[in-house]
């Protein structure tokens, strides 16, 4: 389609005596200016768009040298020629085309850049304030959500009723999960099915999350080597949820374009904030009705990350790369235009929610601590290791005395829950290698310690092991290029009073700490996150490690993760850490330990 043919009866129109003609171009110029043109479509024969205004959302459609818009104007409008110079922006990116030039002569008034506002998102977001969007299967959660949390899910459900693709970028810790899985619960429909990417750290956390607290809604994974290929497009029907790693999608992209999801959900979405990448292309180029993104650090490094995930989001919503550079990436990064920077977050104001842990409407609804158990698997290596020790203690067990059999059993435990740590960590390799490859549950610390460093804040570590300390102190100093301390039972007094001191003064946002070394006496209330990397048997030594953190003198909100490896030794041991509250007190007494050594081997180990 030849674009300036469709200007001439525009132009004349223009050129006419007609200040009313005039007006209404001018119009349409400032609105193509500042984003009211969406939902844009552009092929040889036609284009389609939405544009909106102060009064409404209109559609227009331009096909065969004929306009029309759902307005009440009948001829041409605001919104026709709004859509005329946004195409003309898209065919010449970046460049001063004849049309553009001629408006450098003709036209007189614009909105300046700072007193700038976006007809269409400015009144949306008001619609969104004011939105009477209600939440309607609640009783179908195993849960409460907290207010600012069920006014995200509501959001969620709004800007997808107005088919807009949503980013929910709040801070870590405030339940990006449990809105999302509110948000599915409520707009699942039979027969459509869903999509959620997430990092293969996470796959496993975001099924149990599911489990627990939407039952209801049926999920299956989409990853491994003996995930099914053939049959996918027919397996997928009988499921709400398809949960996928990014990796596994852009090795099975084929199967995935097959499909048209109703909703595709990226978790971690800084994933895909290199436009360039395979990753990237291959997400954009997937169906769907509907898109969301979850991300507590949307923007990392560079503003073309945050044009990569709106293109995701709502496509064409920025233009091209070469039009954000040019409006938006070279005026901020370079020229630190502060009226731009008001352009552009009017613009994407919208469909990004971000709330924080410093707000007093948040804090107010926050416990003082929260405690997540966050899951993994092991990785083939480790599998194959773990399903022959455990062969090989059950087989060994059957031959042992009663007496003999406690004290091996205990030593057995030891080596697996080593195992589910790092497999070098059971071999007794002196040089541990790829550490996060041969351990998801390291690639699961790498992914959280991530989080919280992008958010600025600190974390402390606890491990049983002193190997394992050592191997993650060297790992997340090479990974993150910061300060890692570790503290263990050979420290001396002088260098473990020197660590705590530059901790707290924040030298050192990671601490390490052995569970027995670090897990008194200390007062570490610098750091608002606490990872327990292995579980202990007494959950009151855990929970007195984590009181270095939560403690008198500690401001911010406290978050516990407790890291553990599914269908293993790990997941028993926390079942029963549940239902016993002094599991010490449950192993050590005569009755019980003959229970659990004797007749239920099989199901702990």
């Amino acid at each position: 389609m030849e674009l300036m043919l469709l200007w001439k009866n525009l132009f004349s129109l223009y050129n006419s005596s007609n200040d009313y003609i005039k007006e209404i171009v001018k119009t349409g110029h400032q609105l193509s200016r500042t984003g009211a043109v969406y939902n844009y479509n552009h092929d040889v024969n036609s284009i389609l768009a939405m544009v909106a205004d102060k009064s409404g959302n209109y559609e227009v459609k331009i096909q065969d040298s004929k306009y029309t818009c759902t307005c009440s104007v009948s001829s041409f409008c605001e919104h026709i020629t709004a859509t005329l110079f946004y195409a003309e922006s898209m065919q010449k990116p970046g460049q001063s085309s004849e049309l553009f030039k001629y408006w450098e002569t003709v036209e007189k008034k614009s909105v300046p850049a700072d007193n700038s506002e976006n007809p269409l998102y400015s009144d949306r977001l008001k619609a969104v304030k004011k939105r009477k969007t209600s939440l309607k299967k609640t009783a179908d959660l195993n849960c409460t959500l907290r207010p600012y949390q069920l006014d995200g899910a509501k959001w969620l459900i709004h800007l997808h009723k107005h088919k807009m693709g949503a980013l929910l970028a709040d801070d870590m810790g405030l339940g990006k999960t449990i809105q999302t899985i509110a948000f599915f619960n409520e707009i699942r429909e039979k027969p459509k099915v869903s999509l959620i990417v997430v990092p293969t750290s996470l796959i496993v956390n975001w099924e149990k999350e599911f489990s627990h607290f939407a039952p209801n809604i049926k999920v299956h994974i989409h990853y491994g080597k003996e995930r099914k290929k053939n049959s996918f497009k027919k397996d997928v029907t009988q499921y709400d949820i398809i949960l996928t790693t990014y990796s596994t999608l852009v090795i099975d992209h084929t199967l995935f374009k097959s499909i048209n999801w109703h909703i595709i959900c990226l978790d971690e979405a800084q994933h895909i904030k290199n436009a360039q990448t395979k990753r990237a292309n291959v997400i954009r180029s997937l169906n769907s009705e509907g898109r969301l993104a979850l991300s507590g650090t949307p923007i990392e490094n560079r503003l073309m990350e945050l044009w990569s995930l709106t293109e995701f989001l709502n496509p064409k919503f920025l233009g091209t790369q070469a039009i954000f550079k040019q409006q938006y990436v070279q005026p901020i990064e370079h020229g630190h235009n502060k009226a731009k920077v008001h352009q552009l977050h009017q613009l994407i104001q919208p469909f990004i929610l971000r709330r924080t842990k410093d707000e007093e409407k948040i804090k107010g609804g926050l416990p003082e601590k929260l405690e997540q158990k966050q899951y993994c698997t092991l990785t083939d290596e480790q599998e194959e290791l773990y399903k022959r020790l455990v062969y090989e203690v059950k087989k060994e067990a059957k031959t042992l005395t009663k007496k003999k059999r406690k004290p091996y059993i205990m030593t057995m435990i030891g080596k697996l829950k080593q195992l589910c740590n790092h497999p070098g960590l059971y071999l007794k390799e002196g040089n541990i290698t790829n550490v996060a490859e041969r351990s998801n549950k390291v690639a699961l610390v790498e992914e959280l310690i991530s989080n919280i460093m992008e958010a600025g804040e600190s974390v402390i570590l606890f491990t049983q092991y002193v190997q394992m300390g050592e191997v993650l102190q060297h790992y997340l100093t090479e990974k993150f290029k910061v300060n890692v301390l570790f503290l263990n039972g050979s420290t001396p007094q002088k260098e473990r009073a020197k660590m705590v001191e530059d901790f707290q003064s924040k030298q050192a946002p990671i601490f390490i700490l052995s569970l027995k070394a670090g897990g008194t006496g200390l007062n570490l209330t610098a750091a608002n996150h606490v990872i327990h990397f292995d579980r202990w048997w007494n959950p009151a030594v855990e929970n007195q490690a984590t009181d270095r953190v939560h403690r008198i003198g500690q401001e911010n909100f406290v978050q516990v993760h407790k890291l553990i490896t599914v269908n293993t030794i790990e997941e028993k041991i926390d079942n029963v850490i549940s239902q016993k509250q002094e599991l010490s007190d449950f192993m050590l007494s005569p009755s019980s330990t003959n229970s659990i050594f004797d007749e239920d081997i099989d199901n702990l180990i």
